[in-house]
Parts: structure tokens; sequence; C-alpha cells
């Protein structure tokens, strides 16, 4: 990102303030963190583990931490487990790519 867009979406922040419904610059105002993502081709668990692995250890044993990950958050968002949900190796998930930014 160019620095004089980011100081004219400053600029029109200010600006937009006056006129909250007021779009006609087609610029997206924003401020604080921001995270742009981009999905890649699905890929089953076991392959993720294998590839990613070498290359950043927060991927050792990914099958058994996303499964222990969803059986122990799937309460916290109302879904009632009678068993322990057990992911397949060939389940396909769609990884994605981010990007974190902080504006000033």
């Amino acid at each position: 990102m160019h620095t004089d867009h980011l100081e004219h979406w400053n600029a029109l922040a200010v600006q937009k303030e006056d006129d909250d419904n007021d779009d006609s610059t087609g610029y997206s105002i924003f401020n604080g963190h921001h995270m742009l993502g981009s999905p890649c081709k699905l890929a089953a668990i076991r392959d993720i583990e294998t590839v990613r692995t070498p290359k950043d250890h927060a991927f050792t044993s990914f099958h058994r931490k996303f499964t222990k990950f969803l059986n122990d958050s799937l309460g916290g968002y109302g879904y009632r487990l009678e068993s322990w949900i057990t992911i397949p190796s060939d389940f396909r998930v769609m990884p994605y790519s981010f990007l974190s930014m902080k504006s000033c």
C-alpha cells in the first residue's frame, strides 16, 4: 500500500465523520488493525501437516491439535457433543493466507 493512499484515506476519514452517508469517493475508510485474506486450494489435513511442518513447527501434530481444538471449542458455540469428534486425516480444509497490517 502506498503511503499517499493511506494519508488520503485518513483525510477522508476526518471528512467522513461530518457526513457519514457520503460514499462518493469509492474508497474504503478504515482505522486500526486489518487483515486481508486469500483462500488457497483445498488440502487434506495430513498434507498440510506433512508439507508445512518442516518450515513451521506450529504445524507439528496439526491433525491432533485441530481435532482437540474443535472438541474443546464447539461447546462454547452452543453445540452439545455426545462423543469426541474424530477428524479423518484425509479431511479437506481450505487454508487461507493472511496479511495483517496496522494503520497509523
